[in-house]
């Protein structure tokens, strides 16, 4: 059975006041005429500071000019403009000078031919906290994982790309070639007497050997090309495609980065420092796949390999045996 109208006005009201969110009536003027408890909790203002305030004073400044003429069009319109579709986002201001994230509702009412407008606030700063909180833990998390996924690519003693990256880098690099028509070049990289370093200074010296190789190699190539650790003391180096370097010149620069370090090498039959051999392939329309190219790479550094310390360049006559090395 409906309860008497006064009956009802009176559970309305108490209602109005317990509702946890804020809610806020105000005239054509722009001035709060009602509020409920909630909304003197959530702004730290008395009933007597709020009632009768403009309603722009409870948001901050660099929003207010915007806000009273968004009501001022409003009220011009009669109220026609439809309630909003459900909250919208918006900014409050206490009366500390707090900023509040909170989300808006909306909806027109005529009364004793008066047109008012009622505003229903909810305090998202909780949820606003979780959110920034859950997107620092993403930032993390992704941060986390892009530091394991470089460490899972990485070759954990000299840094560079170990093998299993090598070849998502080269797949990638070979489609782009294939796909600008533009040649991608390989350098087999091998260290010459390493096993007689070894035998001369012990594996602890090998291994800075090593990682003082990497990083000669990789500043000869700069953002022109990608070194990885291919095996042992072998390291395999993609000049990209479309890069201002050709594979002679890479090749030359590698030879000289790796001698201007001036890692002594007693066990070295010359006598001289550490020094590298490589082979050379450059992407040619016989070449059907990267494994060719490695494979031709790898004939080339075996015949560098014959006197040490110089480049060869794949081409077909090497299939003779015919040593062509423009680094000799």
């Amino acid at each position: 059975m409906p309860l008497p109208p006064l009956e009802r006005q009176l559970l309305l009201g108490f209602i109005f006041d317990h509702l946890v969110d804020a809610v806020v009536t105000v005239s054509r003027s722009n001035r709060i005429v009602a509020a409920n408890q909630a909304t003197f909790s959530l702004f730290g203002y008395t009933e007597a500071e709020l009632l009768g305030m403009e309603l722009s004073q409870l948001m901050p400044e660099r929003y207010r000019a915007a806000h009273r003429h968004g009501v001022e069009a409003y009220m011009q319109s009669g109220g026609q403009v439809r309630r909003t579709e459900g909250y919208v986002d918006v900014i409050g201001l206490t009366s500390d000078g707090r900023e509040i994230p909170m989300s808006l509702s909306m909806a027109c009412t005529h009364h004793n031919g008066e047109l008012f407008l009622t505003g229903v606030l909810r305090d998202m700063s909780e949820l606003a906290q979780a959110q920034a909180t859950i997107r620092r833990q993403l930032d993390e998390l992704r941060a986390a994982n892009l530091r394991l996924q470089e460490q899972a690519e990485r070759d954990p003693l000299t840094g560079v790309l170990n093998r299993r990256a090598l070849q998502r880098v080269i797949d990638e690099q070979w489609a782009a070639a294939c796909a600008d028509r533009c040649p991608l070049a390989v350098m087999l990289c091998d260290i010459d007497h390493f096993k007689r370093y070894n035998d001369t200074y012990g594996h602890l010296e090998g291994d800075r050997c090593l990682k003082a190789v990497a990083e000669a190699l990789t500043r000869a190539l700069g953002a022109h090309g990608t070194v990885a650790r291919f095996g042992g003391e072998e390291f395999l180096a993609l000049i990209h495609p479309g890069a201002p370097l050709t594979a002679e010149s890479a090749a030359a620069q590698a030879q000289a980065a790796v001698r201007a370090m001036g890692l002594p090498h007693a066990g070295s039959p010359d006598g001289h420092g550490v020094t590298v051999s490589i082979g050379v392939a450059v992407q040619q329309p016989h070449h059907d796949r990267p494994d060719a190219l490695i494979r031709h790479a790898d004939d080339a550094l075996y015949l560098a390999k014959r006197t040490r310390d110089r480049y060869v360049v794949w081409s077909p006559q090497l299939l003779g045996g015919a040593a062509a090395a423009p680094g000799e």
